[in-house]
């Protein structure tokens, strides 16, 4: 009696294993829609996107473990590829977790400011690039990703002269990225300042989106009246650290967003905008306090 249910159990825990895993592979099946994940990370940015044939990461915030713990929410725990990591500029915000996110995860390519830091953390990460064989292309302006038969990324900056004796040139070298998916458009501009911004709106090019990512954590400059006025956002996401030291987001941004749905991490978690191409919806982790 002891011994047959001893090997029923040993035949039955596998098939319920399996059913699971099964069952937990069809839940994560992609679709036909495109979804972009601000993820929280702290006093920082990383921003998931993923559409039914690709998975992009935009930087990947100041902590190794918080921006593998966040993929691991995101993505099902088999999954181990990431198609492309854009690094917007080399501040440590930015850059710390894609260290991790690169020896973890199995990365198709690196898209990265032409702006090179005199750090030692920028070093590192160059390092690692030569290492583990990555291709790693400059961007510029101009350039197209392709993501699949509707989404793309459209680099907007930086352009073939690079800022220089600015009040943060790795900021506003950032690597500025139009997310376009049908009529639906994301602009992700890094931490461009003033000066970037200000170029951005003397080139005329199109920066119209219903959807902002607010540069720099929402701080005092975050966004100049022209450029925001130009963007002209439904949605602004300030990915920003609870009790951050700096103040951030800034009253002064605060206020230039009114009249405008702002989403914070900090406050509501993990923001995701899920689209189809014609409309969206904005889903955040958690209630605002």
């Amino acid at each position: 009696m002891t011994g047959r249910a001893f090997y029923s159990w040993r035949v039955i825990l596998p098939l319920a294993l399996a059913a699971l895993l099964a069952w937990t592979a069809f839940l994560t099946l992609p679709d036909d829609r495109v979804r972009v994940d601000f993820l929280d990370v702290g006093q920082g940015d990383a921003i998931l996107i993923r559409t039914p044939s690709y998975k992009v990461l935009v930087d990947g915030g100041p902590s190794p473990q918080t921006v593998a713990r966040r993929l691991g929410e995101r993505l099902p725990f088999w999954d181990r590829r990431i198609d492309l990591i854009v690094l917007t500029h080399p501040h440590e915000d930015h850059l710390m977790g894609l260290m991790e996110v690169l020896q973890r995860y199995q990365v198709g390519g690196i898209l990265a400011t032409p702006y090179e830091h005199d750090s030692t953390l920028y070093r590192q990460w160059r390092v690692l690039i030569r290492d583990r064989g990555v291709r790693y292309v400059i961007a510029g302006q101009g350039q197209e990703v392709r993501l699949g038969s509707e989404a793309r990324l459209r680099v907007l900056l930086p352009g073939v002269s690079l800022f220089q004796g600015t009040d943060s040139d790795p900021n506003n070298n950032s690597v500025v990225l139009r997310l376009e998916v049908g009529g639906f458009s994301a602009l992700l501009p890094g931490d461009i300042e003033e000066e970037a911004q200000q170029k951005l709106l003397a080139e005329q090019l199109g920066l119209e989106s219903q959807v902002l990512k607010v540069p720099h954590q929402g701080a005092r400059n975050a966004l100049s009246e022209g450029f925001l006025g130009r963007v002209n956002p439904q949605v602004a996401v300030i990915s920003v650290g609870e009790k951050n030291p700096f103040g951030h987001p800034a009253q002064e941004t605060i206020q230039k967003l009114q009249g405008i749905s702002v989403f914070r991490t900090d406050q509501q978690g993990t923001i995701e905008v899920e689209t189809d191409g014609r409309g969206y919806r904005v889903v955040a982790e958690r209630p605002s306090k």
